[in-house]
């Protein structure tokens, strides 16, 4: 550990790239569980009323990534808690929610294994299957939910100093705080990702699990275009939160041109993601674009880092309650 902390003290850069991939690389993974088992479940109701194996395949395909992510974030979680509970300085509130959050995900982890395994077994009771697929996917995305809150809990000293946490700061009712923003787009985000990480993994299986090349050019493209269109609401929500706020600056000098442009950049960089996808949902022989696929997850998996940050952006220091004896901190 000593040696990592010379190496990052001699890079400052290293470090910083380090602490990038520390964010995105789990959230990322995260948002991904929420949303595979939800995709699982609809392929294997496709597979009961449309009659077609190929749909049941997929949807134990999707499963299998989906509890290897799951049982990586477990394990991963665990051994963070337990090696950073000296340097993590928790308050007891936020020790619950972090044992909270992990209790939550454990519970969607084993659900969620439970429906894998139970494959073949309940290959006969395919709804009461499907109602164990779906009961595993509303249980990760409750315990997505509360590890977003936990986040922006534990940031909240980090950023404001000893202070008091009240519901109003954590969760101010102001449409143009950027915690709404990123609130809106949490859905998409998890079926975008969803579909990135389910399409690139069809691509990894293809030669362990061949069930023949009709039937990866058939179902990459369908989890293409859940990510594509999944990742155009997406698009659809921040160019609206970008409107609204031209809108209510329009008049003002604190509208910079620099930022103008930035925020565009942003759009069409964001947007490539989603023109990959749409041209390997077009393809024909989908399986020959896998590196499209790659690329399009790379670029998907970035924007977790501006995610994490509108989460745990807070109010401006000035407007929030200092500690004092009157007012002790937690």
């Amino acid at each position: 550990m000593n040696g990592w902390q010379a190496v990052f003290a001699e890079y400052p850069a290293l470090r910083t790239v380090w602490d990038i991939v520390c964010v995105v690389a789990p959230l990322s993974m995260l948002l991904s569980f929420s949303g595979i088992f939800f995709i699982s479940s609809v392929a294997k109701i496709f597979s009961i009323t449309r009659k077609r194996i190929i749909f049941d395949k997929l949807a134990k395909q999707l499963a299998f990534l989906g509890i290897i992510l799951g049982w990586i974030l477990l394990v991963g979680s665990r051994a963070t808690l337990y090696l950073g509970k000296e340097g993590l300085n928790a308050a007891p509130l936020e020790n619950f929610m972090f044992e909270t959050s992990w209790m939550l995900l454990s519970m969607g982890v084993l659900l969620s294994t439970i429906y894998f395994s139970l494959w073949k077994v309940l290959k006969n009771m395919p709804v009461f299957h499907t109602t164990i697929g779906v009961i595993s996917a509303t249980q990760n995305c409750l315990s997505l939910v509360c590890i977003l809150a936990t986040l922006r809990l534990y940031a909240f000293p980090a950023k404001t100093g000893s202070v008091e946490v009240l519901i109003p700061d954590l969760f101010p009712a102001v449409w143009d705080d950027p915690l709404w923003t990123a609130a809106c787009v949490t859905a998409s985000l998890a079926f975008g990702l969803a579909g990135a990480f389910g399409s690139a993994w069809l691509c990894l299986r293809r030669k362990r699990e061949d069930f023949g090349r009709d039937y990866y050019n058939r179902m990459i493209p369908w989890c293409a275009a859940w990510a594509r269109n999944a990742w155009l609401l997406l698009l659809l929500i921040l160019l609206f939160s970008f409107a609204r706020e031209l809108w209510l600056n329009h008049e003002s000098a604190a509208l910079d041109p620099r930022s103008l442009i930035l925020a565009a950049c942003q759009i069409l960089f964001w947007l490539i993601p989603a023109l990959l996808w749409t041209f390997v949902h077009r393809s024909k022989v989908a399986v020959r674009h896998r590196w499209a696929l790659y690329i399009a997850l790379i670029i998907a998996i970035s924007y977790a880092l501006p995610y994490y940050l509108e989460i745990c952006a807070l109010p401006p220091l000035d407007i929030l309650p200092v500690a004092t004896e009157s007012n002790p901190a937690r």
